[in-house]
């Protein structure tokens, strides 16, 4: 996600909202400086989520992120469930409707 953000700061440099943002976040996460420090920058909008859900238990997802080139700050992400999630989820939610 840092990443992400640090891809969208790229966009908006003369905004000074984007650099009180990042010192306010800094100044509360030492997670987030450590991590922005990095540089890093994602090379796809493709990826790989993993959840820790207090029903379900570690639920897996790949998914993708549309984002149209005129309006670079507005994306859909799918997000398609591993095998295992999904059968999880679907019989959860059978068993829980019948």
């Amino acid at each position: 996600m840092i990443a992400e953000f640090r891809t969208s700061r790229e966009r908006y440099l003369n905004d000074d909202s984007f650099d009180k943002l990042i010192e306010d976040l800094k100044g509360t996460s030492a997670d987030f400086t450590r991590m922005w420090q990095y540089h890093e920058v994602p090379s796809t909008l493709d990826g790989y989520k993993r959840l820790l859900h207090p029903t379900f238990g570690v639920i897996e997802f790949e998914h993708v992120t549309l984002q149209s080139p005129n309006e670079p700050d507005q994306r859909i992400m799918i997000y398609m469930p591993h095998l295992t999630t999904k059968s999880r989820l679907e019989h959860y939610f059978t068993s829980s409707h019948t």
